[in-house]
């Protein structure tokens, strides 16, 4: 019985709270207004209020509200309302963490692109410099070829050429043209038939050296195109 009794009681207030007029909010506003004014670190300032207001409070401001409630209301009012426009607010009181959570998530960003800039740039230097070696090998074994001469310069420095753009391509996989610029060094003229067929007309020798020469040109444009990219991390893709 007393459960019933509790939940119908909890029911009816609900009810109430459901449908009360808007007066009943306006009471709890006042009352509001009541607690503020007389609270014991605003007493003081509501005195100001008053005399601002060209009011005299009495000593006991309780009992000023009693005496004279227009007079408490009105400078109550205008405390109340200055106060709480003076509020900053959440937002306010919000915005210095926003701001230094911004300013934490902006360095982080700039340190983490200024290092990948970092690493891209020695990635770069490398793979400039595998590829001028290898073209200076190259160029050098067409110029002076021989029946019989080694290509192991060539080919060493092929390879080192070939491992760092195999290395770039697996750290960016979506890249293209790491892959088109292996395709280049190890099919073709500048791949294993670099050092074979060379016959005795010279025609054809000379025609062949073109061509390498053209190809060399070529694989070293694409590479020093790969090696600018990995300095610019914000731009496209290769």
């Amino acid at each position: 019985m007393r459960g019933s009794r509790a939940a119908m009681a909890a029911l009816l207030w609900c009810a109430l709270a459901v449908l009360s007029p808007p007066a009943a909010r306006a009471d709890t506003e006042d009352d509001a207004k009541v607690v503020h004014c007389l609270s014991p670190t605003r007493r003081d300032a509501l005195r100001q209020a008053a005399e601002a207001l060209e009011t005299r409070p009495e000593a006991d401001l309780a009992q000023w509200r009693k005496h004279r409630p227009d007079d408490f209301e009105r400078a109550c009012d205008a405390l109340y309302t200055a106060q709480k426009s003076a509020d900053p607010g959440w937002f306010a009181n919000l915005l210095p963490f926003l701001t230094g959570l911004f300013s934490a998530a902006a360095a982080f960003a700039f340190t983490t692109w200024q290092n990948r800039v970092s690493r891209g740039r020695v990635v770069a230097d490398a793979l400039s410099t595998a590829v001028t070696e290898f073209r200076e090998a190259a160029d050098a074994y067409l110029r002076s070829w021989t029946a019989g001469r080694s290509d192991a310069d060539v080919v060493a420095k092929r390879h080192k050429l070939v491992d760092q753009l195999a290395k770039l391509r697996s750290q960016h996989p979506a890249w293209q043209a790491p892959g088109d610029a292996i395709t280049r060094l190890t099919d073709g003229p500048l791949g294993d038939a670099l050092s074979t067929g060379w016959g005795r007309e010279q025609a054809a020798n000379r025609k062949r050296r073109e061509e390498c020469a053209a190809a060399l040109i070529a694989v070293r444009d694409d590479v020093f195109a790969i090696a600018a990219a990995l300095t610019r991390p914000l731009r496209g893709r290769r």
